[in-house]
């Protein structure tokens, strides 16, 4: 089983601190969670993906919120809690899964 939540903060986080990371023998910027965009988390850039993550949130006929259940809720964590200061740091222990859910 994977853990769609822990990846979604911690792909979330890896974007907002500019992490890059090694694929096929070349480093490259982090990804944007939702978006998939490859500049770097700048204001705007970071209310834009906090703002689609939460409209995403809300259509449970994504392939996205579908395929992977957790993932965008836990990218609204993240960016609730280190952009716009909302909220607990997410958490990843599995047992609180569903209390990330009743936060955003």
């Amino acid at each position: 089983m994977t853990d769609w939540f822990a990846g979604g903060v911690t792909r979330t986080c890896r974007w907002l601190a500019g992490a890059t990371y090694e694929s096929r023998g070349q480093r490259r910027l982090p990804v944007a969670p939702i978006t998939g965009r490859t500049s770097s988390a700048i204001e705007e850039l970071i209310e834009a993906e906090y703002i689609a993550a939460v409209i995403l949130a809300e259509d449970t006929t994504s392939p996205l919120v579908r395929g992977r259940p957790g993932y965008v809720e836990a990218v609204v964590a993240a960016l609730g809690w280190a952009w716009r200061h909302n909220g607990p740091a997410p958490r990843l222990d599995r047992s609180n899964a569903s209390s990330h859910r009743d936060q955003v």
